[in-house]
């Protein structure tokens, strides 16, 4: 939920009977991490990740800043994508930022997408092998790369994969993949994708997290939005 406070996440997120919340903050001071940490204690929800790292467009002091802020909160894990255009610039910078996390107890966790790097679930496989990083796979970016759901159980087999975020959205290929990623998403269960294929190849010792943006206007409340992913979200993972 991008248009609340990362303290609103937690509740809603409580309140609608999950057990764990991303944020994507925008204040990242330690007055901040520190009031999420109490929120999240305090709603008895854990705070599974922080986002986001991009690495080439954010500044090193931005990732530390990130990075400090995800620790003090008592994330476990720091999502990062990369806008860099090359596999070896990624891998060295990446391959940076898992050495500044180490000891933390922060896992770097690195997203593949059409449009950055890399952008197949094998070059995220590569990079997590070399780098130490943990790789995250979005259903509906792994779908519009055409990749099957085998491709997941290689990643979960190659003992690199972070978590699974689970949407939805029609089969037919839009124009604007960035668009359609960042604000045109379906609940689990109203489009086409192969959540059921998807989440078997996954398995049940990963975690599942739900991200849909785009349906603020349909859900306005935040603890109505949070309860109606979740069961959509349910309703899937009970045809497993």
């Amino acid at each position: 939920m991008l248009d609340i406070e990362p303290t609103a996440v937690a509740e809603a997120a409580t309140t609608a009977g999950f057990d764990a919340c991303g944020v994507r903050p925008r204040d990242v001071s330690p007055r901040a991490a520190d009031d999420l940490r109490r929120r999240c204690d305090d709603a008895g929800v854990v705070l599974h990740d922080v986002e986001v790292v991009r690495l080439g467009s954010d500044t090193d002091a931005d990732v530390s800043r990130l990075m400090e802020f995800a620790v003090r909160a008592g994330s476990s894990e720091l999502l990062v994508v990369s806008d860099l255009d090359g596999f070896a610039e990624t891998e060295e910078r990446l391959g940076r930022l898992c050495r500044e996390a180490s000891g933390s107890g922060v896992v770097i966790a690195l997203e593949y997408m059409a449009w950055v790097t890399p952008s197949s679930s094998r070059d995220a496989r590569l990079l997590a092998e070399s780098t130490g990083c943990k790789v995250v796979v979005d259903a509906l970016h792994h779908y519009r790369l055409g990749e099957d759901p085998a491709a997941i159980a290689e990643l979960r087999d190659a003992g690199v994969l972070a978590w699974f975020q689970l949407c939805d959205a029609p089969a037919g290929r839009p124009v604007d993949l960035v668009a359609e990623a960042r604000g045109a998403r379906l609940l689990p269960g109203e489009g086409a994708l192969p959540l059921v294929e998807q989440l078997r190849a996954v398995g049940s010792d990963v975690a599942v997290a739900v991200e849909v943006q785009g349906i603020e206007s349909r859900f306005a409340d935040p603890v109505e939005r949070a309860r109606s992913l979740r069961e959509a979200s349910e309703t899937v993972l009970r045809a497993l």
